[in-house]
């Protein structure tokens, strides 16, 4: 176990027991390198009485890590089954059980990701009800929405896109894939033309989703391999069978005699 704070007050028997325990006291660490403390981790323990779901907690959560938090002042839905455990931040014992519970639960764990992504879409729809918020990146974003009058269901269908990544991993048909492009390419084009102003908005719309979809199939075709380490596959099943192409073998396929399928 590494425990990282900024303030770790230790008498003489702790530090020994700890030792043999085979506990870490790591001190501080710059905020640059949190990230990669937690990627490293299989579980992240942050049990606080004053921050119920504080920016460690969300960050584990979005790279997929278990976690312990606490059941003091914060909505439980944030951490559900699965994704970590709440516990009493003032016993011993409960944060030991957790511990314990929460090293049980798979690393990484996609299920803490999907309760990220989650919280996420949750806070930014409050926050942009409420018209400000605390995050500074949402805060950007809510005045940017309020100020272009760019609308909340663009964000519902991005955000939609993102929740898909995390359960989808091939797509059948041209059209299944088109479903999840609308919310992963076509609806940024959307969000541009607020803020860019075209002078026929109408007819701006049109060519502004197909230049995301453009975007976006580029970025499949040149993450083939990228993707497939993820154990994703964005081309179309139908469209691979009709061609004889399989992604896996990661090589270059004959091409298919003429005639035989185009998109």
């Amino acid at each position: 176990m590494i425990v990282v704070a900024a303030v770790i007050e230790a008498n003489e028997q702790f530090l020994v027991t700890r030792r043999q325990a085979g506990v870490h006291l790591a001190g501080r660490v710059a905020h640059e390198r949190a990230a990669d403390w937690i990627a490293a981790a299989d579980a992240v323990c942050q049990p606080s009485l004053v921050e119920p779901f504080g920016q460690a907690i969300l960050e584990a959560l979005a790279s997929e890590r278990s976690v312990v938090a606490t059941r003091v002042g914060g909505p439980p839905e944030f951490v559900p089954p699965g994704a970590g455990v709440l516990v009493d931040p003032t016993g011993v014992e409960a944060i030991a059980e957790g511990l314990r519970a929460a090293a049980a639960l798979p690393s990484p764990n996609p299920a803490a990701r999907e309760a990220a992504l989650r919280d996420l879409g949750d806070r930014f729809f409050a926050d942009l009800a409420a018209g400000r918020s605390d995050d500074p990146v949402l805060r950007a974003v809510v005045h940017t929405v309020r100020a272009y009058g760019h609308d909340p269901d663009c964000f519902r269908r991005f955000l939609a896109s993102m929740a898909m990544d995390l359960t989808v991993s091939t797509y059948a048909t041209w059209d299944d894939l088109l479903g999840y492009m609308d919310g992963s390419a076509a609806v940024i084009g959307e969000m541009m033309l607020p803020i860019l102003e075209p002078h026929r908005h109408d007819e701006a719309l049109v060519p502004a989703r197909d230049l995301g979809f453009a975007f976006q199939l580029t970025n499949f075709l040149r993450d083939v391999a990228e993707d497939l380490d993820r154990g994703r596959v964005y081309l179309p099943q139908e469209d691979l069978a009709t061609f004889g192409a399989d992604p896996w073998r990661r090589t270059v396929d004959p091409t298919a005699p003429a005639g035989e399928g185009s998109r």
